[in-house]
């Protein structure tokens, strides 16, 4: 060594180092300027120039010697038992993630280069086998310093399997090693194997029977309860040995079952949950309990589950949280658990199709867990499914409990028997919990606790505190519940009169789990509307402006209607509207925006603006958007009628028709309400004394600029030339004055009346629902005493002249009818969907305020372009030139004179006595040719003899009310069915089951709305139920 360096020294193990390479490591970094001495048996002194400390550290040295041949074997192994954890029980394991992060692609590589009995080109196979997943089989390997038997491994698997499973088939049993392995080797495989084969829980319902050498990836465990059957344990599950829960230290739960007799029935009950919970687990409801997963280890069977926040019962024995400050909350949360049960009890899996009926039997506050504002239903030791076709009842099999229906108790005393408990039962126990949550709502814990202690009562040798006195209701609890309103609020109502069903002594008379549902929704919505309902009241009266007001009144309606669907009424009841209850999502979704609605009307009370701004409203009506959105499917519709009812048919104030209007301009939700609103407003301004002003929209036509040309029934073809000369093909239809000469006063009524009929018809598109061809204009023919209302042949609008679309032709229903052979006929499907559209129609256009007068086949008319055939799809509504507003003091003409065909489908009342038209003859005439449709012949062809010749008109008419009665709805039965024909008649009879009077002038008892709603519901609805 030269004399002039300064030398350090250091020390290294040699155990697996060998000394050749050693040397001539060192040669090839300092020359022969090195020492090295042997001061142990497996150790040695190098001592090299100082020089070398900068660019080669002690620790940068000793990486490069334990690169060299075996160090990197001994290094890896070194790490993998440090990462060793201690278990629950004391018993180590590796933890999975542990090894992924040790065995790196190069570490592997550069062990397999130090093993010398690994053929070199075989290592590439190897690295490539152990780096797919097999680290666990080449760690114990590495352990027991066989790294080189992992080809024995790949050797024996017969081509049955890929490489990458050695490690899923650990552990491994003993025989098999040995025909692996050598006889040793096997041995010391089998017994370190177990640290590495710590098993993963899956999320998984399949139970697993673990080797009793297992060792569980529990890192710590903590007894917190126990019961009849088991004991229950908090645990903690290493990180990387579950696949279930979120970040480290997830807590979840053990439930051990008890051997109390013998293995077997520990061994049942197990099973008997672990079945019903695979069951339920089916439908993903998040108020029951989900399992995790299920194994049987030491002989002990175990369940794991989720670790929730605590238990109803813990909570009831509190001062009330936070989360829980409002009633609502507890509400909803009773909602959903009730949901949870109605699951239960209505069991339907559709992936697996899957129909049963469930009991839980054990429901009770200890088996009901608490997280954050949610009610999870847990513990379905006792619960049971059967078929659908079998009886939900069978024996209970616990003795007494406090909250177990009166038909589960087995008391042993005098004249009281054991019976069936079935789904019924469990509606007894829900209610006692109901009523518990209802009193520590109300009250406080220490109230709770009073109620209890007040329920006690005494038998021979026992007290019980159970809900009723064996036989008979326990008088405590009547007591209570008529002091839980002595300060009645509308949902403790409601919920107190739930208990008093849900308590009843006869099962019978207990409600289902869907019928508590509902109803405890539709509690939860009361209760949380309450305030919403004060924030709309002061809203209408606080805000400064007009244009505000009316907003408020227009959203406010929307909101009550949606109310309506809900169930949700002004009195202390539920109404049967909502068809059924809404599904949890949905549920709580329509909490979720409540509460928005809530905040929005506080930002509107807080930030009024000046008198005409109503932008601060807009958020209002996205709202209501939503919650409509929300709604069940099967409702919508009805919240439609409920709307225009509400905004149009009961409205004739024109600024709420034009705020209704423009508050629906647009909207994707409910465009049709804007349009009729807009159509509603065309009629009130008609009504009206009418001054046109200068820069109104201007519907007459000077008669030069139209061609008349061929008749059709009551109305012209024709062709109008528009000022920017423009040709549009119209329909003409003729308002006669009847004489030359009228009186001015009946001159100038006439004309409004024409230009209101124009205005009104020019507002309507084919959205509406209506009907009705589009309205260009009108004019007055100067050649006869008449006026021309003239309407757009559809598709045909704005065309040049010398693009007049002439092949376009119109047929009538009536000439369809009378032309049709029984070939021609159209599917009964078809004619359903026409007599559908027919009475929407009319519906539509009376909600609207507007009274056709003339309807018949004659003016229902289907538009085609040859070559192609007449379609009944798409009719229109013509004849309105005798349409007028339907208030009583509007100018009417009676009846028409002389035209038979058109008299034939007028009410024996308007022709025999020349009263006031009214909706209910517009009904007549559709009932008429509802028959037509039904037949598919005219009813000149239905009333072809002599009898019905001889007739007239008046007594026609009534002559046909009584053939309805007695034949012709017996004769159309077969083919049209009850639905149909109950429609036909209606319209016919005027039989709505709506009182009259007494006088034939009058409207029915409850007004026009409700011979609206009726008609809409017995006629309309029913026709959109038929089906071909």
């Amino acid at each position: 060594m030269d004399p002039q360096e300064q030398f350090v020294t250091q020390t290294l193990s040699i155990r697996y180092i060998d000394k050749t390479i050693l040397t001539q490591l060192l040669r090839s970094l300092f020359g022969n300027n090195f020492r090295v001495k042997q001061t142990r048996e497996e150790e040695v002194t190098l001592t090299v120039p100082q020089r070398l400390t900068e660019a080669y550290s002690p620790f940068t040295l000793h990486g490069i010697i334990t690169n060299s041949h075996t160090e990197t074997m001994q290094s890896l192994k070194e790490q993998i038992l440090l990462e060793r954890r201690e278990n629950y029980d004391g018993k180590i394991f590796v933890p999975n993630l542990s090894l992924d992060r040790l065995m790196t692609t190069d570490c592997v590589r550069r062990v397999l280069q130090e093993c010398d009995k690994i053929n070199a080109h075989d290592r590439s196979a190897v690295e490539q086998c152990i780096n797919d997943g097999n680290f666990k089989v080449f760690a114990i390997l590495l352990i027991i310093g066989e790294v080189d038997k992992l080809l024995e491994f790949v050797k024996n698997d017969q081509f049955q399997d890929s490489p990458s499973n050695l490690d899923h088939k650990l552990p491994l049993d003993l025989g098999v090693l040995k025909r692996i392995l050598p006889p040793a080797t096997a041995i010391q495989f089998h017994t370190a194997q177990w640290e590495y084969a710590s098993p993963v829980f899956p999320r998984h319902t399949l139970p697993r029977h673990l080797d009793n050498k297992t060792v569980l990836p529990i890192l710590s465990e903590r007894h917190i309860s126990e019961g009849a059957f088991a004991n229950v344990y908090e645990v903690i599950l290493h990180d990387s040995h579950r696949k279930f829960g979120q970040g480290p230290g997830w807590k979840c739960v053990r439930k051990e079952f008890l051997v109390t007799v013998d293995q077997s029935t520990a061994r049942s009950n197990f099973e008997l949950e672990l079945r019903n919970l695979s069951i339920i687990g089916q439908i993903k409801h998040p108020c029951i309990i989900d399992i995790l997963g299920a194994y049987t280890y030491l002989d002990k069977h175990n369940l794991m589950f989720p670790l929730k926040g605590g238990t109803l019962e813990t909570l009831l024995k509190l001062e009330r949280p936070v989360c829980f400050k409002e009633n609502s909350n507890f509400m909803a949360s009773l909602a959903n658990l009730s949901s949870a049960l109605q699951e239960l009890h209505e069991y339907f899996a559709e992936r697996i199709n899957l129909s049963l009926i469930g009991c839980h039997h054990d429901i009770k506050p200890t088996n009901i867990f608490v997280e954050d504002q949610k009610f999870i239903l847990a513990d379905f030791g006792l619960s049971y499914f059967k078929d659908i076709s079998q009886s939900s009842k069978s024996l209970h099999k616990t003795g007494f409990a406090t909250y177990l229906a009166p038909e589960c108790e087995a008391l042993h005393l005098p004249n009281i028997q054991k019976g069936k408990a079935g789904r019924k039962s469990d509606i007894w126990s829900f209610g006692c919990i109901i009523l518990e949550v209802l009193t520590y709502m109300t009250f406080d814990e220490k109230r709770l606790n009073t109620f209890r202690e007040s329920r006690q009562w005494d038998a021979p040798n026992w007290t019980f505190e159970s809900f009723h006195c064996g036989n008979k209701p326990n008088p405590a609890v009547d007591h209570f519940l008529d002091e839980l309103l002595r300060t009645p609020t509308t949902p403790k109502t409601i919920m107190v009169n739930l208990i008093r069903n849900m308590l009843s002594m006869d099962p019978n008379q207990r409600p289902s789990a869907r019928e508590v549902t509902k109803t405890l929704q539709c509690i939860t919505f009361h209760e949380s509307l309450r305030l919403v309902d004060e924030l709309w009241a002061s809203l209408g009266t606080q805000t400064p402006s007009q244009t505000g007001r009316t907003i408020i009144h227009i959203q406010t309606a929307r909101y009550e209607c949606w109310k309506e669907m809900c169930g949700i009424l002004d009195g202390a009841h539920i109404s049967g509207d909502q068809e059924m209850p809404l599904t949890v999502s949905n549920f709580q979704s329509i909490l979720d925006v409540i509460k928005e609605l809530r905040d929005a009307l506080d930002d509107c009370k807080d930030f009024f603006r000046h008198e005409e701004d109503g932008r601060i409203f807009i958020p209002l009506h996205h709202i209501n958007n939503r919650l409509v959105a929300l709604l069940p499917s099967g409702s919508y519709d009805k919240y439609q009628t409920s709307l225009v009812q509400r905004m149009i048919v009961d409205t004739e104030e024109i600024r709420y028709l034009e705020g209704v209007r423009d508050a629906f301009a647009g909207d994707s939700l409910s465009p049709r309400v804007g349009r009729l609103a807009n159509v509603k407003l065309m009629s009130e301004l008609t009504a009206k004394v009418w001054k046109k002003a200068s820069d109104e929209q201007d519907l007459s036509f000077d008669v030069k600029h139209v061609e008349i040309k061929t008749k059709q029934g009551l109305f012209n073809h024709g062709v109008v030339q528009t000022p920017e000369g423009a040709q549009r093909k119209v329909i003409i239809e003729w308002l006669h004055f009847g004489a030359s000469i009228v009186p001015e006063t009946e001159g100038i009524e006439r004309a409004k009346r024409v230009e209101g009929i124009a205005k009104c018809l020019n507002s309507i598109d084919s959205a509406t629902g209506l009907q009705a061809l589009h309205c260009s204009g009108f004019f007055l023919d100067d050649k006869q005493p008449r006026f021309g209302l003239l309407f757009d042949v559809p598709s045909v609008r704005s065309l040049h002249k010398s693009n007049v679309h002439e092949s376009m032709k119109a047929v009538s229903l009536a000439e369809f009818l009378k032309t049709s052979s029984k070939d021609q006929r159209p599917p009964l499907g078809d004619r359903f969907r026409l007599a559908f559209i027919l009475a929407r129609s009319i519906a539509e256009f009376h909600k609207v305020g507007w009274l056709h007068k003339n309807l018949s086949s004659y003016n229902v008319l289907f538009f085609y372009a040859p070559p192609s055939s007449v379609t009944i799809g798409h009719p229109y509504l013509v004849g309105f030139s005798h349409s007028r507003l339907g208030d009583r003091t509007q100018f009417t003409e009676g009846p028409l004179e002389g035209d038979r065909d058109y008299q034939d489908y007028q009410h024996p009342e308007y022709l025999a006595n020349k009263q006031r038209y009214r909706m209910e003859f517009d009904y007549y005439s559709l009932g008429i040719i509802l028959m037509e449709i039904a037949a598919w012949k005219h009813i000149s062809k239905l009333t072809n003899d002599d009898v019905w010749k001889t007739k007239t008109p008046a007594n026609f008419s009534a002559g046909l009310i009584k053939e309805v009665k007695e034949d012709l709805r017996v004769r159309f039965r077969h083919t049209m069915g009850d639905c149909y024909c109950d429609a036909m008649e209606r319209c016919m009879t005027g039989d709505f089951g709506i009182s009259k009077d007494g006088t034939h002038n009058t409207p029915p008892v409850g007004g026009q709305a409700a011979l609206h709603q009726s008609f809409s519901e017995q006629v309309v609805d029913q026709l959109a139920a038929c089906a071909a």
